[in-house]
Order: C-alpha cells, then structure tokens, then sequence
C-alpha cells in the first residue's frame, strides 16, 4: 500500500502538526510506504495520486488537514469495497457524505480494482487540487463511505 500525503509546506502549519504526528506512528502500516508530497502548484496533489494509481499499487490518501488513527486505516484496509473512504466534517458542520455530488479524498483507499474500473486516460488528469475530488467521484466506481468522523483540521 502506498500512503499518499499531499501537503502545503508551511500553511496553516497548526492543522498539520496533528496529522505529522499521526503519519509517524504509523509508519509500520501494512508494509507500505509513505508519500510526503509537497505541493507547490496546484497540480502536484494529482500528479502525486497519477503516479500511485499507475504504479498498480493499492493507495490510501490522507490530506494535510486529517488526523488518521491506526483503526480507521485497518478498517480501511480491510474493506472489501474497491473504493472508500472515511467521513469527516467540513462546511457548516456537515458531512461531507451528506452533501450533494459529495466526495472526501481527505481520507480514502483505492485498490488496484477502483484503478482498473477507471475508463479515461490518464486516470488522473492534471487538474487542481480544488477539483480533484468531483473528477475522481466521476471516474470512479462509487465510494463506499465509512462512518467516521476523522478529524479534519480544517479551519473555516
């Protein structure tokens, strides 16, 4: 599994630090590997998550602002669906699973089958990270969502 962690360096630095701590303790996840991806042009986040889903691998994002706990990842993992992903709160302390056209890449796994399933090429376009989850949803086969909450440090 790859873990893909894209990231600002330097903004909102108090909403990362959690997330930092959380990746380091677990760095032992399922023999895996973690992706610290920096991201200076709002393409980098794509291109990153381009790369993981054209190694083949199985990829499991968590963004900047979520703080993941070993359970939610075994849960993840251990998922049968090829494609899901945790809930967590955003605007107006919503769900993000409870809004229209919604989709949280915050904290997700998809299997080298959600891959697969993928029609276009590249499966990744080269979009910005503002857009990259309304693509993703379209290409995709349906996200099967995990109750969570995660926590998402995200500031409004």
């Amino acid at each position: 599994m790859v873990l893909v962690h894209p990231y600002v360096p330097g903004h909102r630095p108090a909403d990362q630090c959690p997330t930092w701590e959380a990746l380091a303790a677990l760095l032992d996840i399922e023999g895996g590997q973690q992706w610290h991806v920096p991201c200076r042009h709002p393409q980098d986040y794509a291109m990153a998550l381009r790369m993981a889903g054209e190694s083949g691998a199985e990829v499991l994002v968590v963004e900047h602002d979520i703080v993941p706990t070993r359970r939610l990842v075994s849960d993840l993992a251990a998922c049968e669906h090829p494609f899901c992903a945790v809930d967590y709160v955003v605007q107006a302390g919503r769900l993000w699973s409870s809004l229209p056209e919604g989709l949280g890449l915050g904290m997700a796994r998809i299997t080298a089958g959600a891959w697969a399933a993928v029609a276009e090429h590249p499966k990744v376009p080269a979009v910005a990270w503002t857009d990259l989850a309304g693509v993703m949803r379209d290409r995709l086969p349906p996200v099967h969502v995990h109750p969570g909450p995660v926590q998402h440090n995200h500031r409004y």
